[in-house]
């Protein structure tokens, strides 16, 4: 088979970038191997899949692999031609549509993306440059217990931080920001503290923020969110979390962090659903 790239053999600094390599290290880490991992990095500085290239040779097809084509026979595009009065150029392409109840100038999403290092450092930076977009950014799970609501209690931006920067930078009535909200979340009242906040009360109204219910873990299906924490951090989140490890009874310096994914039926869900509904409405 032929592969995308070499494998290289003898004290390899990728070793964990190969599919080779990915075997022997999941053989010597063990459960730690399901975290990403790159080498010289720690936990939080590394994205699943981030590492595209090794010696210049994608690892995996990406984004830029993709082409897109319009049909060739196109009903719409001879009402266009009559609209114009002239034949279609792609600078009358309309991006602009309604996704999720939010006027979008792109059909494209933000995913969510939480508390996790890598993910919340570059919180602000997503919020800037999805608001300028004029698309909907979601803020994942975790962020109001790890990080804070309107505080921070660690050296990274705070969830409101994130949801102010989008709307310092709103195109207008194009995006919204959706908060994902999990077990954890939920028992920290997590939309109640968005709803009942003023400084948010002029979006809300704008109809530019919106509840995600998590319902499972489509990364981990049958789990929760899991990270990883330094101890001084795990120590603050032991009776919100579960930790294999008590970090006050076992010293070391990063313990598994394990959300919950909840538990849902139709009833759950609808009520869910219509519990949020009457308090944005109250």
């Amino acid at each position: 088979m032929k592969m995308p790239y070499k494998i290289i053999r003898g004290g390899c600094p990728y070793c964990d970038l190969c599919c080779m390599c990915n075997i022997a290290r999941k053989a010597v880490y063990g459960r730690d191997a399901v975290y990403p991992f790159t080498h010289g990095k720690e936990f939080g500085e590394v994205q699943a899949g981030g590492e595209v290239y090794l010696e210049g040779e994608p690892r995996f097809l990406t984004l830029d692999h993709l082409i897109l084509l319009p049909k060739l026979f196109l009903p719409s595009r001879l009402k266009k031609c009559i609209e114009l009065g002239r034949e279609p150029l792609f600078i009358d392409v309309e991006t602009e549509t309604e996704l999720g109840g939010f006027k979008v100038k792109v059909p494209v999403i933000v995913a969510a993306m939480g508390s996790i290092d890598i993910a919340n450092r570059r919180g602000l930076i997503l919020s800037e440059g999805s608001a300028r977009a004029g698309i909907v950014q979601v803020i994942g799970e975790n962020v109001v217990n790890m990080r804070g609501y309107d505080r921070r209690i660690t050296d990274q931006p705070c969830l409101k931080e994130r949801i102010l920067k989008y709307f310092e930078h709103v195109n207008g009535n194009y995006g919204g920001v959706v908060i994902q909200q999990n077990v954890e979340d939920a028992n920290h009242e997590l939309w109640n503290k968005i709803y009942s906040d003023k400084d948010l009360d002029e979006y809300i109204e704008r109809g530019l923020i919106g509840f995600e219910i998590k319902a499972g873990q489509g990364a981990k299906p049958g789990l929760g969110g899991e990270v990883k924490v330094k101890r001084d951090l795990a120590l603050k989140l032991k009776n919100i979390y579960f930790f294999p490890d008590d970090p006050e009874k076992i010293a070391k310096e990063w313990y598994e962090i394990h959300s919950v994914p909840g538990t849902f039926t139709r009833e759950i869900l609808s009520d869910m659903i219509k519990l949020a509904k009457t308090t944005i409405q109250e």
